[in-house]
């Protein structure tokens, strides 16, 4: 945790400064702070929140100091003791603007700061819930964050009760106005009378989408989404719907249409239009959709957002390219996950680039990648991987082999099985390789399961036993009936795993094929 914390608060020194030097919008400061954001991602991701601890020598996590020597962090410590700052918390919903507001506070002098109420209140003021100064207390924090939640709903609702009677009929018809022109849209027209209707509801469009949000995004660029690729619809009409859907795709429309992937009260069909919605803009959307999916932290909503950029296709493999070669290693993950979810073979030259990522949970989700595209090209990238330099890999990859259920993953993993190994060392990897056999579900696998369970085991090794008694449980999987006369040649202790793994494979045939 210490290196991520450092990474940290490094980035927001750096935009601290740059909040002196540069002016507001200047695109060195959009770029300082989207870096500073980026150097927070591995703390917020990979740690739960911990309250750090803050003095005039500099920071410290549970009476460990934090890079002593670090005269950057030292001077930051400083800063924020004299804003009576003792400690500092991040919440893992920090946004890129919370941190922004944050460093631009640390920018006014101590006085000043303190007579406006001094930090926590000045944070508190602009709305900032997950950053916490001087509380080191979950549980109070949460409960404060309720409290917020319970004010904020209710003076939603109070505004919503005081909102005039007209603004509602005013909504009520510009709606009604916009499901006529759309059913009207939808009956055969000849080229003018589209054109004329599509005039229409360009005409009250932006009204339209501002009082109707999502819903009224779905219902509006979905019709003209199918209509601009319907083949059966004259080239005068698909243009006319291309025009009139670009001219309202504008930038609050996409950022409405990527928030709203992460609503998690969304119904199930609202979550297929939008996705069928933004998969049809592929590159006009992409770009956005990369960012906002490398900016989540919530697995679950993360996977909607890589859903979607996955049905995109080879259509964003270039962009992707580029996110393979980032120096953050989940954005490296994210784009392997984007192009395994793609089940395409063409992604496989870009996922072979990743093979040797220094970081091993690149090379995990990489394995998962090759298992989900699983056509042959894949085994080799696969063994390689089996070969890891990090043994944790080495299961998973081999049972990858398995699960893909082609006969051409057969020999890699009977030679695995058939390796000389006399003390044992390889035990984990052939276990895994007779557990992948089975998985394959072939016939073919049952000769050499079968002629290793019938291996002798001369000197009586612990190892060799047990790797024959799985050898018998794979069997069973995999065999009928036709197997039990076999079973019973093999060479049997009366005792031990093999004999246990005997009964039990034998028990369970009979019984399956009612052989008695």
């Amino acid at each position: 945790m210490t290196i991520d914390l450092k990474t940290a608060l490094t980035g927001l020194i750096k935009l601290i400064r740059a909040l002196s030097f540069y002016p507001p919008g200047h695109p060195s400061l959009e770029k300082v702070t989207e870096e500073a954001s980026t150097a927070f991602q591995p703390l917020l991701e990979r740690h739960d929140p911990h309250p750090y601890h803050v003095t005039q020598k500099g920071f410290s996590l549970d009476n460990v100091p934090l890079a002593p020597s670090n005269k950057n962090l030292a001077s930051l410590a400083v800063k924020l003791v004299e804003r009576r700052v003792r400690h500092l918390l991040f919440l893992p919903e920090l946004t890129d603007n919370e941190l922004l507001v944050f460093a631009e506070e640390l920018t006014k002098s101590a006085a000043q700061l303190l007579a406006e109420g001094g930090l926590p209140k000045r944070l508190a003021d602009r709305q900032i819930r997950s950053i916490w100064i001087n509380e080191t207390d979950l549980q109070v924090i949460q409960n404060n964050l309720r409290e917020f939640e319970n004010v904020r709903s209710e003076n939603f609702a109070g505004e919503t009760e005081q909102k005039p009677r007209r603004e509602t009929a005013e909504t009520s018809a510009v709606v009604t106005r916009m499901q006529d022109f759309l059913e009207e849209l939808k009956e055969p027209l000849n080229d003018h009378e589209y054109a004329q209707i599509l005039q229409k509801i360009r005409h009250i469009a932006r009204d339209f989408l501002r009082r109707t949000g999502l819903n009224g995004c779905l219902a509006l660029l979905g019709l003209l989404e199918t209509h601009r690729q319907e083949s059966q619809r004259s080239s005068t009409q698909r243009d006319a719907a291309t025009a009139a859907f670009n001219s309202l795709l504008t930038v609050e429309i996409q950022d409405l249409l990527i928030d709203s992937v992460a609503e998690q009260t969304l119904k199930a069909s609202q979550r297929r239009a939008l996705s069928r919605l933004l998969v049809g803009l592929e590159l006009k959307i992409a770009t956005p959709l990369l960012k906002r999916m490398n900016a989540e932290r919530n697995t679950i909503i993360r996977r909607h957002y890589t859903a979607i950029l996955a049905a995109m296709g080879e259509s964003i493999f270039a962009l992707l390219q580029t996110e393979i070669t980032n120096k953050t290693w989940y954005v490296v993950r994210n784009a392997v996950t984007v192009l395994g979810e793609s089940q395409l073979e063409s992604a496989l030259p870009l996922l072979n680039k990743t093979i040797t990522h220094p970081e091993v949970r690149v090379r995990r989700v990489l394995i998962r990648a090759l298992s989900a595209i699983g056509s042959s090209p894949v085994i080799p990238l696969l063994l390689r991987l089996s070969q890891d330099k990090n043994t944790e890999l080495h299961q998973p990859a081999i049972m990858a082999l398995g699960t893909l259920k082609n006969q051409r993953a057969l020999p890699p993993l009977v030679n695995i099985l058939k390796s000389f190994d006399f003390f044992g060392k390889k035990t984990d990897l052939k276990t895994a390789a007779i557990q992948a056999l089975a998985a394959t579900k072939s016939p073919q696998a049952i000769i050499p399961l079968l002629k290793f369970a019938r291996r002798r085991n001369v000197f009586k090794r612990k190892h060799v036993e047990g790797l024959r008694a799985e050898a018998i449980i794979a069997l069973g999987q995999l065999g009928n009936d036709q197997l039990l006369p076999l079973l019973a040649q093999i060479p049997n202790t009366h005792k031990g795993p093999v004999s246990k793994a005997l009964k039990q494979v034998t028990t369970q045939l009979q019984k399956h094929h009612h052989v008695s």
